[in-house]
């Protein structure tokens, strides 16, 4: 599987993850019951608005997205933020190993990569006790150390490690806002599968063979 691909379904799940929870705790409506149409929007922001109005605030949860790319903020957010991969701790660019082929014994060549995603969530709130739900939130959905299921797949074993890796107070105060930002690393997303690429006979055959050219 492409990495792209990988990232864009680590995100989807790692937004749903934060919403689940957010939906759970009555902060926020649940989009997967609007369709993509200007009444739904609009039906979005009234359902938006009467849990601002019920609770005193409301929070939204972007995916991928800088809170600076959202215009004014009028209640809280969480967002999700891409950072980068990098190579992971398992796998070589090539990697050699030798296997029993009956007779023979090949030298296989073949590639095991894998890669480390990191990323980055944001809470953006506008004053303590605001931040305090949304960060209770993000600790609930997405813990110090967990195993995250992908979305939309049943299979248990479809798990990707999720680590917290720092967390540190944005210079969003200058705003008017409260931001803070956890930091989280995926380490090992296996990107190619190891592949058999050539086989080479072992020197016993090579020597059959010389043996029969010279008439030996």
């Amino acid at each position: 599987m492409a990495l792209p691909t990988i990232i864009t379904e680590l995100e989807r799940s790692i937004y749903e993850a934060i919403r689940v929870v957010t939906v759970a705790e009555g902060f926020t409506p649940d989009v997967t019951t609007y369709t993509n149409v200007q009444t739904d929007y609009d039906q979005y922001k009234a359902d938006l608005h009467s849990i601002f109005v019920s609770k005193g605030f409301a929070i939204e949860v972007f995916n991928n997205s800088a809170p600076e790319q959202k215009g004014m903020i009028k209640t809280s957010r969480i967002s999700i933020v891409h950072g980068g991969t990098a190579m992971g701790d398992i796998g070589l660019p090539v990697q050699k190993d030798f296997a029993d082929y009956g007779q023979t014994q090949g030298l296989v060549v073949g590639t095991t990569m894998t890669n480390e995603y990191a990323y980055e969530v944001y809470i953006t709130a506008r004053n303590l006790m605001e931040f305090r739900i949304c960060q209770g939130i993000v600790l609930q959905a997405l813990p110090a150390r967990s195993w995250i299921g992908i979305l939309n797949d049943p299979d248990p074993k479809t798990r990707f490690l999720n680590n917290m890796v720092s967390g540190y107070a944005s210079p969003g105060d200058l705003r008017g806002v409260k931001e803070f930002v956890y930091a989280y690393t995926v380490p090992d997303l296996l990107t190619s599968l190891y592949s058999e690429t050539e086989v080479i006979p072992n020197m016993i055959e090579y020597s059959l063979e010389l043996s029969t050219y010279l008439g030996i």
